[in-house]
């Protein structure tokens, strides 16, 4: 069982972010967003017969390490937290008027690739099939799979990374545990994702978490969300318990680059 409310990491996003971002984190998670400034990414969408340029941010938190100093139990096969995601997307208005929603599964799409190229994958995919609901005025759920490869495999890179997101491309002894005994690097998975979407004013907030689903090495079918289901419960309190502040200052992403290297965390 998860740990009550007044147990939890409650976290505020980056100084200087706009908007901010508060959540109550579940056990198991890092306690630390990496924001992830995706303008780069997002400079060409295709939607409605143009070409879209979107600025966005992703909020991204990541499963914690298993022994101190370690690297997240996402990149490892015997935690119950493989491959498994907890965040968010801020993504501005379009002069000054909101991103569609039908917009949303294109921006994940150009995530995954964007993604997958920095942990080395020399062909990445994101294949997202999104539904989407009306839950309330403005206010949306969904759920969605994402046909992608994992994130682990020889091209993980050893240089630039904090060392939570340093992957040992081979294991570091002999007999210790790695990827490689599990899954083949860059191989197929299916991504488990739902969440919600809602304006705040003229911004697109979209939260989510994820599991997956892959077949490994012994040929057994692995469903995380099936399988773990503390994982699932605490994802979903932890979704549930997100907060966005504006502060009226404009949309003020995190810089292009570098900031996977330089997060710092503010405690309220």
């Amino acid at each position: 069982m998860s740990k009550s409310t007044t147990e939890r990491t409650p976290l505020l996003s980056l100084h200087g972010l706009n908007p901010a971002v508060a959540l109550d984190l579940a056990p198991g998670w890092h306690p630390q967003f990496f924001p992830i400034c995706l303008s780069p990414y997002w400079q060409s969408v295709p939607w409605g017969g143009a070409n879209w340029t979107i600025e966005g941010t992703s909020f991204l938190l990541l499963p914690a390490a298993q022994k101190p100093g370690g690297y997240s139990a996402r990149f490892d096969p015997s935690s119950p937290f493989f491959q498994c995601f907890l965040g968010l997307y801020m993504i501005a208005p379009v002069q000054g008027e909101r991103v569609p929603l039908d917009l949303y599964s294109s921006l994940v799409h150009f995530d995954y690739l964007a993604w997958g190229q920095r942990l080395g994958d020399p062909a990445p995919r994101g294949d997202v099939d999104i539904r989407i609901h009306r839950v309330g005025v403005e206010k949306w759920a969904y759920d969605s799979t994402a046909a992608c490869h994992f994130d682990v495999g020889p091209n993980n890179p050893q240089h630039g990374m904090p060392p939570f997101l340093t992957v040992p491309r081979w294991p570091i002894a002999p007999g210790a545990a790695h990827w490689s005994d599990v899954v083949d690097s860059y191989d197929e998975r299916i991504d488990l994702v739902r969440g919600h979407l809602w304006y705040e004013g003229p911004y697109l907030v979209c939260s989510y978490f994820s599991g997956a689903r892959f077949t490994d090495r012994a040929g057994r079918t692995i469903d995380t969300h099936t399988r773990y289901p503390h994982v699932l419960q605490g994802e979903e309190e932890t979704v549930a318990s997100i907060r966005v502040f504006d502060r009226g200052t404009g949309y003020r992403g995190p810089t292009p680059f570098g900031s996977l290297n330089s997060v710092t965390e503010r405690k309220h």
